[in-house]
């Protein structure tokens, strides 16, 4: 089985008023997007579906669409529209700056 972990900083999940599963959700969508490196700040999609995310993280799809329409709305996440049409999730950019520091931590 492959390996999965996470760190879960706690002072962002406070700051966010996030529970543990949003923390989870909104961690594996970075995760799954093709930042590339840890050091770059921009807004890269990730295209993974929520039923995908939902499989991964062993939730309902029910369950991730609700967290994620939590995170819309709290402004961790922000949806886009490819170029096909298809819809995608992109970190918010508030969330995207209070990360950035951690990332430099998990080097």
């Amino acid at each position: 089985m492959e390996e999965r972990s996470t760190t879960i900083w706690y002072d962002l999940k406070e700051k966010f008023k996030l529970s543990l599963s949003e923390y989870a959700v909104l961690d594996l969508i970075y995760r799954m997007s093709p930042h590339g490196s840890k050091t770059v700040r921009s807004p890269f999609p990730c295209t993974t579906s929520r039923a995908s995310l939902a499989e991964y993280l062993g939730m309902s799809k029910a369950g991730v669409f609700r967290i994620v329409e939590r995170l819309l709305k709290k402004g961790v996440l922000k949806k886009g529209k490819g170029d096909s049409g298809r819809s995608y999730l992109i970190l918010g950019d508030e969330w995207e700056e209070a990360m950035f520091p951690y990332r430099e931590k998990e080097k």
